[in-house]
């Protein structure tokens, strides 16, 4: 039979509860995926003695151009020595984790990494000097 027949004979109501039925299992899949993502960053973080604080799905998370079946993920989590980071990573059942970025966004308290704004300034200032008098000479 033709499918054009097969199409012009089939009621709406029919063709409706198809498409319901395949946007439906599309969302299941990906919802399964997400739970399955999440579970992989997060014993990936946590077998390196980590602390996940927040798994977010991020479609347009750095890295994501060029990506074809991985997805990409922003994760915050606390490290050994108490930073709390932030990091992105992309994923999927056969690739494994990929992490494109990993910053400090939140130094540890007592840490070396908390660094006065004006000592910055200062410290910059010094090195602009330092520049200006070793091209001069």
């Amino acid at each position: 039979m033709n499918l054009a027949v097969i199409l012009a004979n089939v009621d709406g109501g029919v063709v409706a509860v198809v498409i319901i039925a395949f946007v439906g299992l599309a969302i299941v899949i990906r919802l399964c995926a997400g739970s399955m993502d999440n579970d992989r960053i997060r014993e990936q973080i946590e077998a390196e003695g980590k602390k996940v604080r927040s798994i977010d799905w991020a479609p347009m998370g750095r890295g994501w151009a060029g990506s074809k079946n991985e997805r990409i993920y922003e994760v915050v989590y606390e490290d050994a020595q108490g930073n709390v980071r932030q990091a992105y990573c992309k994923t999927s059942a056969l690739a494994g984790v990929y992490w494109t970025e990993d910053k400090i966004i939140e130094p540890a308290a007592g840490s070396e990494a908390k660094v006065n704004a004006n000592d910055l300034a200062a410290e910059n200032q010094r090195l602009r000097d330092e520049v200006e008098r070793l091209k001069n000479s």
